[in-house]
């Protein structure tokens, strides 16, 4: 079953079978793979808050970003690679079948004498005999049963080597081509919606991971759009709520490293370069196909020249994703009440990215920001 998104709202959850998608034949549970689950110990009556939460969040309208996926759809057939987009296959290393090259393995083997007997009787030194015998053949047949063995086991390791590229390229393209197809198919739709469920550890994912989704590649992130933008005045902040749109950008560059207020300084001198690709992507594809997040900068620099047209009175509609410095150590600082640890990690406010700044002030003997 391919899970999609609906074009309703999904069924609000109200147990731990019982929420999601509306349809008998595409139920699935709250908690995924999880057999010690129960109504006793995960149900609404026992966990209020959990269900509420991803009630809402399932509930969100969002609609298919035209503007990123006819950028994608232009790009599809063209020759253009980069990350997160189609990748061009890897040639076979050679034409022999697999097996043919382990019998070949297996001839070589019988006639150097080395025999499955053999390696139970060394044991544990098998591997350095072994090597002190290879490097002691110097003529006769079984020199060349050695370089035929090298060879061979070289080409094995080569054909391994791509099947596991191979591999890995045909399932990324898979995922980008069900990503447009599923764009294509829903674009036109004002409100789709991505039920959701937990893992084991009560993280939150949608259930539909192909096609387009929140929490895919790059490319699937940036296929979707919140159903109504809000304008920026609206915002009980606005030019903070600017500033959030324009950390994004910079993020999506490449820049998340950098401190907040670089990253913000970063787009205001950079507003040429954000103008041109916005208003022409196609023919200034080298200008963004190697960000750190292409398609997901593409989509902010649309948004950006909204700004640049209206001001403050610009509608966004793209979701704006924050991520935590080094989790863990939060969860600690936090914990522990440790001032030093919550300045490092961004708990406190300490005006630079965090935790790696500080070691590295630290290993330089320089004084370290607070």
């Amino acid at each position: 079953v391919m899970y999609r998104p609906i074009v309703i709202p999904p069924k609000p959850w109200t147990g731990i079978n019982n929420g999601g998608y509306w349809s008998d034949s595409l139920k699935k549970p709250l908690i995924r793979n999880n057999p010690k689950v129960s109504n006793r110990t995960h149900g609404p009556a026992v966990m209020p808050k959990v269900y509420e939460a991803v009630n809402k969040v399932q509930a969100t309208p969002f609609k298919i970003n035209k503007f990123v996926l006819n950028v994608a759809q232009a790009l599809a057939d063209t020759d253009i690679c980069f990350p997160e987009f189609f990748e061009e296959l890897p040639e076979r290393p050679h034409n022999e079948r697999t097996k043919n090259l382990y019998a070949t393995i297996e001839e070589c083997m019988n006639t150097l004498g080395i025999t499955q007997e053999l390696r139970k009787e060394k044991g544990s030194s098998f591997r350095d005999w072994y090597r002190e015998y290879l490097d002691s053949i110097t003529d006769g047949e079984l020199l060349k049963a050695k370089h035929l063995y090298e060879e061979t086991r070289f080409k094995i390791v080569q054909y391994a080597k791509w099947r596991t590229e191979m591999t890995s390229k045909k399932s990324k393209n898979r995922v980008i081509k069900a990503a447009l197809d599923t764009a294509e198919e829903y674009k036109e739709y004002p409100e789709i919606y991505l039920p959701h469920n937990y893992d084991w550890r009560a993280r939150m994912y949608p259930i539909c991971a192909s096609g387009v989704t929140t929490q895919g590649v790059c490319l699937q992130k940036a296929l979707i759009k919140f159903n109504k933008g809000k304008a920026l005045i609206e915002s009980e902040y606005p030019e903070e709520a600017l500033e959030w749109l324009k950390v994004h950008l910079a993020n999506s560059y490449g820049l998340d490293k950098a401190s907040w207020f670089d990253r913000i300084e970063w787009v205001d001198q950079n507003k040429e370069l954000i103008q041109s690709i916005a208003k022409n992507p196609l023919d200034n594809v080298d200008l963004w196909k190697s960000t750190d997040d292409p398609w997901l900068f593409l989509a902010a620099c649309e948004q950006m020249q909204k700004v640049y047209e209206n001001g403050l009175f610009a509608s966004v509609d793209i979701p704006i994703p924050q991520d935590g410095t080094c989790n863990g150590a939060q969860h600690y600082s936090a914990m522990t009440r440790d001032l030093t640890g919550a300045f490092s990690v961004n708990v406190a406010p300490n005006g630079t990215q965090g935790l790696q700044e500080r070691l590295d002030a630290l290993r330089e003997n320089r004084q370290c920001p607070i």
